[in-house]
């Protein structure tokens, strides 16, 4: 065979090697999201060649597929998601069953085998509860300048990934006075300049939700004078 054809024949199998590492190269995603609520698996798949996009959940259950230019739905994701022509795929009225591993897999000519392209790891997180805000003091919530105490914001078991603390509507954490570790608050001490009302807002990638409000009044320590 004359060195020019092996040449030709060579070139197409190199381009379709290409097109299949392209296909099969695979990212992997963490997303949330609320219970009730709905999640977005965002994509950006290329139409050219006119691609089988599908979804499945758990590498077992079918979810939807895009094939010429109309997508179709399977078992009990009907009615409760929408796919786009870019792979993307949106999950309506998330329930607890819904967390787990969804990938998604493109299948492109002449290739005869869906190749997973993206995998997404679900979790399905309850909507946060209203925390509990409290002084350590016993003494309605006055308290003397310059004197050393903490706020507690108490959000019981919920899977909480962060605390951010207010007076009067603004973030006071980064006051040098002020000590902010996860669920308290630490006066180092407390100032006249203190006083003020407090909340603490709770925060985890699907919900967020903010405590009672919580009143302190301090006072400046009262000086004895003297007698000649």
């Amino acid at each position: 065979m004359k060195k020019s054809a092996i040449v030709c024949l060579l070139i197409p199998s190199l381009h379709l090697l290409l097109n299949l590492c392209c296909v099969a190269a695979q990212t992997s995603h963490t997303a949330n999201g609320l219970l009730g609520g709905s999640v977005t698996f965002i994509e950006s798949i290329s139409r050219q060649d006119n691609p089988v996009i599908g979804w499945s959940f758990n590498a077992v259950a079918a979810i939807a597929q895009w094939k010429d230019g109309t997508a179709e739905y399977f078992g009990s994701y009907k009615g409760r998601c929408t796919m786009f022509m870019n792979g993307t795929l949106r999950l309506d009225s998330l329930t607890y069953a819904d967390s787990g591993i969804y990938g998604m897999t493109v299948q492109r000519p002449p290739a005869f085998i869906p190749i997973t392209t993206s995998i997404y790891e679900l979790s399905v997180l309850p909507p946060l509860s209203a925390p509990i805000f409290s002084s350590n003091s016993t003494n309605n919530n006055k308290h003397v300048s310059g004197t050393y105490m903490s706020l507690h914001c108490n959000g019981g078991n919920q899977p909480i990934t962060r605390y951010t603390f207010y007076r009067d509507g603004k973030d006071i954490c980064s006051e040098p006075h002020v000590t902010c570790k996860v669920s308290n608050l630490y006066f180092q001490p407390i100032t006249e300049s203190d006083s003020g009302i407090y909340t603490c807002v709770i925060q985890n990638p699907a919900s967020s939700n903010t405590s009672n409000a919580l009143q302190l009044t301090v006072s400046v320590k009262s000086r004895t004078r003297n007698k000649l």
